[in-house]
């Protein structure tokens, strides 16, 4: 009985995200824009489940979480909407963590 519940609550979860791909459209004029005081341009490096990987200007890299952009994810979605290698505008919050990546924020 608990496998048919989780099989269709994975079956929902995966229909609500085909759904947000389809019609999710994100707001350019909400997110930073070049020159914008106490941001940086930074690099997507690579695009995961949870969001972006950008390589910032002094070599680290931050986490664009996919969250910040409104969304909840998936990698069709986050492909549309920034491709890898694409400049970004971003605010960087420095975070002490063993995996040696920043929080990186795109909207205010």
């Amino acid at each position: 009985m608990k496998q048919y519940r989780r099989e269709a609550m994975m079956l929902r979860r995966q229909q609500e995200l085909e759904e947000e791909q389809r019609t999710f459209q994100l707001d350019y004029t909400t997110i930073y824009q070049k020159g914008h005081p106490g941001t940086v341009q930074g690099v997507i490096k690579e695009i995961i489940h949870l969001g972006y990987i950008v390589t910032l200007p002094n070599g680290r890299e931050g986490l664009l979480a996919a969250s910040h952009l409104g969304c909840s994810g998936g990698i069709p979605l986050l492909e549309r909407l920034f491709k890898v290698g694409q400049e970004i505008t971003i605010r960087v919050i420095p975070v002490p963590n063993p995996a040696g990546k920043d929080r990186v924020y795109i909207r205010p």
